[in-house]
């Protein structure tokens, strides 16, 4: 014989499980997104700081070492790096902190202007990065021959936090 009230319980119980874990889930995604949004906009945020900071002069890309220092690239120190690329894919200036190590481009740069994605950093921390395409501020005399080529930033940090 069934009892009302064990019936009960056993459905308003169960009933009460499936709202937590579904509540659970649904908070942990939607912090999860709101974090990695904040992580993005903190990688735009540098790279921004690294575009005014350069300046195209006599066929070179030079780079204010004070804003470097600033958004935390001037030192030695791991877990953010940058690099620039030239129209040709290779690079023109990278951060003190990649030292000897190469970065891995992501394969989703080529053909896109600007966006976000996954990878893996020196010494296999996985990481996050964007990048974007500009044009550097031009420091001489303006022809149409010495004009400062489209260049690539690309702006990665460990994204241990997220």
């Amino acid at each position: 014989m069934k009892s009302i009230r064990r019936e009960l319980a056993l459905k308003i119980g169960v009933g009460s499980l499936v709202v937590l874990v579904i509540g659970g889930a649904a908070l942990f995604f939607s912090l999860r997104e709101a974090l990695v949004n904040q992580f993005d906009d903190v990688l735009k945020a540098k790279a921004a700081a690294l575009v005014l900071a350069s300046e195209w002069e006599r066929d070179e890309l030079e780079l204010d070492l004070d804003i470097l220092s600033f958004a935390g690239f001037g030192s030695g120190s791991r877990g953010d790096y940058f690099v620039v690329l030239g129209v040709d894919g290779l690079e023109l200036v990278r951060s003190p902190s990649l030292e000897a190590e190469a970065l891995k481009i992501p394969e989703r740069l080529a053909g896109v202007s600007e966006g976000f994605s996954n990878l893996a950093l020196p010494e296999d921390v996985s990481g996050r990065a964007f990048w974007a395409t500009y044009e550097p501020i031009f420091a001489g005399e303006a022809s149409k021959e010495s004009r400062p080529p489209q260049l690539t930033i690309l702006v990665a940090s460990a994204d241990a936090i997220l």
